[in-house]
């Protein structure tokens, strides 16, 4: 019972969004923190190239392991860059109203923005962008 509930939760949406969505905020961390510490740039420049580059390395990872698509790319390309823009301006908003409105330090104000944008995130491209018009007829069956 225990193999079985683990295998479940291994291959869960849920479970592959959070190792590849950790992979890319992995990334934007290193970004961010060598950006500020090591060449001393202003944190909202460096947390918006560190978004960036997390973004394109996020991409193929959802499309292929996350959600183990078959949408086009032609298709789920489009969509994930509309809602990765809107969740980027989101976590860009939070970023600055925490780290330059109210001094947070900067790696405190990226986790908060990150953990919200992560749930917008999951939530729309698991029902939108990565979401095939016959998963959802086999769905409501």
């Amino acid at each position: 019972m225990a193999k079985l509930l683990k295998k479940e939760v291994m291959e869960s949406s849920l479970f592959k969004y959070l190792v590849s969505g950790g992979t890319a905020a992995a990334v934007q961390y290193i970004i961010l923190i060598g950006l500020v510490e090591i060449f001393d740039t202003n944190p909202f420049l460096a947390t918006f190239i560190g978004l960036t580059i997390a973004t394109f390395v996020n991409y193929p990872l959802q499309y292929y392991w996350t959600f183990t698509n078959f949408v086009p790319h032609k298709i789920a390309f489009p969509k994930y860059i509309f809602v990765t823009s809107i969740t980027y301006s989101v976590n860009l908003l939070c970023f600055w109203v925490l780290e330059g409105g109210l001094g947070v330090y900067y790696i405190l104000a990226q986790m908060i923005a990150t953990g919200i944008a992560l749930i917008i995130n999951f939530v729309v491209n698991s029902r939108y962008t990565f979401s095939h018009p016959t998963q959802k007829i086999a769905e409501q069956v």
